[in-house]
């Protein structure tokens, strides 16, 4: 997580000068549903005090496959792939409201 601080710093800096904006939240990707490691991340980046989408993208096969053939998996076949993107199009587009 230590890799996310100059990021962090550098969004939390430009929202000082600009009254909160650039909105911001952290992207959970290729989760490993029901392992521990899930709440750790969780744990680890609540400390930097930038909120994280609920969605999330599991670990899919779907995802590698579609982008070596230059598609989005809107494209492709995974239901449960298109479902956990358009999620997190929802949830980003309620956040930008």
């Amino acid at each position: 997580m230590w890799a996310c601080t100059d990021i962090v710093e550098a969004v939390k800096a430009r929202q000082r000068t600009t009254g909160g904006l650039p909105r911001a939240a952290f992207v959970i990707t290729m989760v490993w549903p029901r392992t521990l490691l899930v709440g750790q991340v969780d744990i680890a980046l609540a400390e930097y005090g930038i909120p994280t989408l609920n969605v999330r993208t599991t670990e899919r096969v779907a995802y590698p496959t579609i982008a070596i053939e230059g598609k989005s998996v809107l494209d492709g076949r995974d239901r449960t792939a298109q479902q956990e993107i358009l999620a997190m199009r929802d949830e980003i587009e309620r956040l930008c409201r």
